[in-house]
């Protein structure tokens, strides 16, 4: 059970992580189309927080 919870915590700060990169890579090169890093930060949290908290 602990271990689902560690590795639930550290999709989260995955999912933080991907969308400030996100966020400030497309900011610096100035691109404003939609790219796949786009659903980084959604789809970490989803997998972290969805899946592995409610196997905990």
């Amino acid at each position: 059970m602990k271990r689902y919870m560690n590795l639930a915590l550290l999709y989260a700060v995955l999912a933080m992580i991907g969308g400030v990169f996100y966020r400030e890579f497309t900011k610096f090169n100035g691109f404003a189309a939609k790219t796949a890093l786009g659903v980084v930060h959604t789809h970490y949290f989803l997998l972290g927080m969805v899946c592995l908290w409610c196997e905990a």
